[in-house]
């Protein structure tokens, strides 16, 4: 008798073990996932398991064949072991994996191992084991034993609550994560069907193991996952975690509104704790969406602040896009800001406290400093005197800007009315360039100017800021050239002086609270707060906000707001 024999087969089973041990390199290089190295290990021993039946399959010599059979069998064992501890995790349920229980899940799979050793030595896993020729290959005949059977019973146990496992996680997720786990459920069936056939005799590639050779198309369907659907490479399950046990109330419609996703923290705030709410519009909890709600084809995220009861909520409404970018729906995530705006209140009541407590007494002093100058004569008196109403001028602009600073809290974004552009820019102007100076600035300012939809007042304070800075750190005489351009959405905003320019180190500081410009170089500085000012109410506006300078080039102030406002 030749020592080894062949069938076309080989190829196929060949392919399999390929695929085994490729999908478990792909799984050990993807280890940031959740029991990643579990299935990694499964895949290994699968892999083993597929190489120990071909080479026992390709001999001829029973020795041989024996040893190959505890190999086959050590391999399936362990790979069904590992694949269910996979699940576990994969699903999020490790916690219920005490020591106590691992060991109780690796008993009979040890002891298997341990009677799979021992075969020649008792009859209790198969009865009987025997070389026979069937269908032209020398193959082992097995008679099972109970051994044997409580194994089969144990890993269909494995098996099918792995399946169930996956299953029942899978709807309980959104749609989107259903399609990445999906084909692991399908995998595991794939897995379980096949061995049911071998086993009962209902065999079609008699007298092959079929159930080796499916993890072809096991192998295949996790490779698919792998690379189309991100499987393993972003965890379903975090779902779990992130969203549905987060404080954050999280809903996610699509382009109609409807609810595709809601967690537990959003249904507490709309009181539908009880309510089955997927697939259902939003206007039926949330009627009032419905006035601030984008556009289908709006791509830029939405920031207002609501209230539900005695609740305070920032939310923020998200673009959600197709792998084509198409807008798929959107993303609503509601804060709670309710105290975080008590204590801001409380604050804001305490700095205009302070600060109209120090306004009185300063007033006081500058007016004592002008009477003491007017009824002086000598100069070094009189110059003292205008340095103490200097300075009292000054203490006086920063509690002004400061309680500035604090009302962009209050400024209510809904409630918003056409702005005249032209006459905004030309009172800013004249706030920020004394008429005696105008005739020594060089001013190019755009003729014509589109509508927007805004708070006048507050859009004439961004101008006047960045008019007064590009006044005060300009060339000499300063040129200042001031301007707009429109997109669909938003319209960009800018001033350009002919100044020394910002360096790259200071243009990152610049719009922080008392950042001085050009406080180094013996420019006229201000005390820091004005673009501070700026970048606050454009943001609060939702626009941006921004600084293109190079040194010795002057620099270009630019803001961008949407075309209305209020509907933001």
């Amino acid at each position: 008798m030749e020592s080894w024999q062949t069938t076309p087969w080989f190829m196929a089973y060949i392919v399999a073990i390929g695929i085994a041990f490729f999908c478990s390199y792909v799984a050990f290089k993807l280890k940031s996932s959740r029991g990643i190295r579990y299935l990694g290990i499964a895949l290994i021993f699968m892999g083993i398991w597929i190489l120990s039946y071909v080479l026992s399959l390709a001999s001829t010599d029973f020795g041989f064949k024996i040893i190959m059979l505890c190999s086959e069998f050590g391999g399936l064992i362990a790979s069904v072991f590992f694949w269910y501890i996979f699940v576990i995790h994969y699903t999020q349920y490790n916690h219920l994996l005490k020591k106590w229980v691992l060991v109780a899940l690796a008993f009979i799979p040890v002891v298997t191992f341990i009677e799979i050793l021992t075969i020649p030595y008792h009859n209790f896993f198969y009865e009987d084991v025997k070389m026979e020729l069937t269908g032209g290959l020398w193959v082992l005949s097995k008679t099972y034993g109970p051994g044997f059977y409580v194994w089969v019973g144990y890993g269909y146990f494995l098996l099918v609550s792995s399946f169930f496992i996956v299953f029942f996680k899978m709807i309980s997720l959104p749609r989107k994560y259903r399609r990445q786990i999906l084909p692991l459920a399908v995998a595991v069936a794939i897995s379980i069907v096949p061995n049911v056939l071998y086993i009962i005799g209902f065999n079609p590639i008699h007298p092959l193991d079929i159930s080796s050779l499916s993890f072809v198309f096991v192998g295949s369907i996790m490779l698919y996952s792998v690379f189309r659907q991100n499987f393993l490479d972003i965890v379903p399950v975090a779902y779990s975690s992130v969203v549905e046990k987060s404080k954050i109330g999280i809903l996610i419609l699509d382009n109609q509104n409807r609810m595709l996703d809601i967690n537990f923290a959003a249904k507490k705030i709309f009181e539908a704790d009880s309510m089955n709410l997927i697939g259902r519009s939003i206007e039926e909890i949330w009627p009032e969406y419905k006035s601030f709600m984008p556009d289908v084809d709006d791509d830029t995220d939405h920031e207002r602040e609501v209230s539900f009861g005695s609740k305070i909520y920032e939310i923020k409404i998200s673009p959600l896009y197709e792998k084509n970018d198409d807008i798929a729906g959107r993303t609503v995530v509601l804060w709670d800001v309710s105290q975080l705006k008590e204590a801001l209140n409380e604050l804001d009541a305490y700095a205009h406290t302070v600060a109209h407590d120090l306004k009185s007494p300063i007033g006081n002093m500058m007016g004592w400093a002008e009477l003491l100058k007017n009824t002086i004569s000598e100069k070094e008196p009189r110059e003292m005197a205008d340095q103490i109403i200097s300075n009292g001028l000054k203490i006086n602009s920063i509690i002004n800007e400061i309680l500035k600073l604090a009302k962009i809290r209050e400024l209510d974004v809904s409630q918003m009315s056409p702005v005249d552009l032209a006459a905004v820019v030309e009172q800013a102007i004249s706030r920020s360039i004394d008429d005696s100076e105008r005739a020594n600035v060089q001013l190019k300012v755009q003729e014509t100017w589109p509508e927007l939809n805004g708070n006048p007042i507050w859009i004439e304070e961004i101008w006047a800021n960045l008019i007064s800075n590009a006044y005060k750190y300009g060339g000499d005489p300063p040129f200042i050239q001031i301007g707009c351009d429109r997109s669909d959405q938003f319209i960009r905003f800018w001033v350009r002086d002919n100044g020394d320019g910002i360096s790259a180190e200071d243009q990152e500081k610049l719009f922080l609270k008392f950042s001085e410009l050009h406080a180094d170089q013996g420019k006229a500085g201000g005390h820091g707060l004005g673009l501070s000012i700026v970048h606050r109410i454009v943001e609060k506006l939702g626009g941006q906000v921004w600084v293109e300078s190079e040194s010795n080039s002057g620099s270009t102030f630019y803001f961008t707001l949407p075309v209305n406002v209020s509907t933001l």
